[in-house]
């Protein structure tokens, strides 16, 4: 731009010059002009040579002083012409110079504008980003929920079936102890006809009854607390797989994070082969430690491109440690996991 203004500028001044020359060029030529006329065209006066009558040339004196205002004149105006010019120049240069300024601000303008509409979609994404986040967080606590309710329910079946138990067991004791009224009573009434007998056969059976209660206590207490410890197994266990359920969604939201981030540093870290086809993709299965440090990696679902599967290997290896959450309670959740490697182009 400026190459070409300094161009512009010569161009203008060669213009005014030339112009200027020419002038000075064209009244020269028609003072000549004037002055050979006034001399050959003008005879005022008859000369005589040899007798005969020959009219004398009268020169025309042309006035100085006419003809220095003449061409003050002439440079007067020629200064004009000059001044006229470099005036234009110089509004042409002031306009250009707004036009480029002018051409400046719009791009600054777009660009600040380009950059706003960046910022909205970027936080506009972060908007959804969280909505998903609350949607998946009040899912897993409809799931707590709902769990909760079933283990309560479960628990207050599990007391009303020993409440009935309870109440069939006390009834089964009233019975009893009526039996052994009714053959108290029977007995006593034998005891009158055989008192020292009876005593005798009454001691015994009394030791024999007082031995069975014993085993049959026993074997009730046995009984429930075998019942309770089964209970307790069985409530120990449903606890343990609940706490296994929540432990690997809580998981498996965490690393969702991560999985992005991964394929990021892989990527990064990726040697494209020179043979590698269009579209070519693998599904790597890899085993981090608690701090990301690559264990293990290998093809779980091959390209079909034994380069390509060994480049993404490689990818792997060399992406180390990678990025995953620090929650040493939730490591063995994420501790093998699977990615697809589909890089661009």
């Amino acid at each position: 731009m400026k190459q070409a203004g300094q161009l512009s500028d010569k161009k203008s001044k060669f213009a005014l010059n030339f112009k200027s020359y020419g002038l000075a060029i064209l009244v020269h030529v028609l003072l000549l002009g004037i002055i050979m006329f006034n001399l050959f065209w003008n005879p005022t006066k008859k000369i005589e040579i040899g007798g005969g009558d020959i009219e004398p040339i009268q020169a025309q004196v042309i006035d100085e002083s006419l003809l220095n205002q003449e061409l003050e004149k002439i440079k007067k105006q020629d200064e004009l012409e000059k001044q006229k010019e470099i005036e234009k120049q110089q509004n042409l240069e002031a306009l250009e110079k707004q036009a480029q300024e002018k051409k400046l601000e719009i791009g600054k303008l777009e660009e600040e504008k380009k950059q706003k509409e960046q910022l909205a979609l970027e936080k506009e994404k972060q908007e959804q980003q969280k909505i998903e986040e609350l949607a998946k967080q009040r899912e897993l606590e409809e799931e707590k929920t709902r769990e909760a309710e079933k283990k309560r329910l479960a628990e207050e079946a599990r007391l009303k079936e020993l409440a009935i138990e309870k109440e069939k067991e006390e009834q089964e004791k009233k019975k009893k102890e009526q039996e052994l009224a009714q053959k108290k009573q029977a007995e006593e009434q034998k005891k009158r006809e055989a008192e020292e007998k009876r005593k005798l056969e009454e001691e015994k059976r009394k030791q024999e009854e007082l031995a069975q209660k014993k085993r049959e206590e026993e074997k009730r207490k046995k009984e429930e607390s075998e019942k309770q410890r089964r209970q307790k197994q069985e409530a120990d266990r449903l606890a343990a797989e609940q706490a296994q359920t929540e432990a690997r969604s809580q998981a498996a939201a965490l690393f969702a994070r991560y999985i992005g981030p991964i394929k990021n540093k892989v990527t990064n870290s990726w040697i494209r082969p020179g043979t590698v086809r269009p579209g070519a993709r693998a599904k790597v299965l890899v085993r981090v430690s608690p701090q990301g440090d690559v264990l293990t990696a290998k093809i779980q679902q091959a390209s079909g491109d034994p380069i390509f599967d060994r480049s993404v290997i490689n990818a792997v290896y060399k992406a180390s440690p990678l990025p995953i959450p620090d929650d040493p309670r939730l490591y063995p959740h994420y501790r093998d996991f699977v990615f697809n490697f589909d890089p661009p182009g």
